[in-house]
């Protein structure tokens, strides 16, 4: 009976290691999940940051851009009206000669 009382002993202790390892590996598991949402987490918050980022530069590249191109359009508009100052006499005086002369 001696070796019936170690047997069942042994089997006792192995059911209690197996426990405590299945116990141990659920606890495991679960840190696993929880450290993997975590790290989609923070993933997810750099993304947002990077994005973020890219469109600050972006607006702020275009608004650079934007402000070129109207300095530019402004000082054609000042080119246009310098010589329209100098030519509209003498462009007016064609037109109005150009029609007495087909009369």
């Amino acid at each position: 009976m001696d070796i019936i009382g170690q047997i069942l002993e042994i089997d006792a202790e192995a059911e209690q290691r197996l426990l405590a390892a299945r116990e141990q590996s659920d606890k495991l598991l679960e840190e696993c999940a929880q450290k993997e949402k975590e790290l989609e987490e923070q993933a997810s918050q750099r993304a947002d940051a990077y994005r973020q980022e890219l469109e600050k530069t972006s607006e702020s590249g275009t608004d650079a851009q934007t402000l070129k191109i109207r300095t530019e359009e402004k000082t054609r508009i000042k080119k246009l009206d310098a010589v329209y100052e100098s030519e509209h006499e003498k462009w007016e005086d064609e037109i109005v000669g150009a029609i007495i002369s087909q009369q």
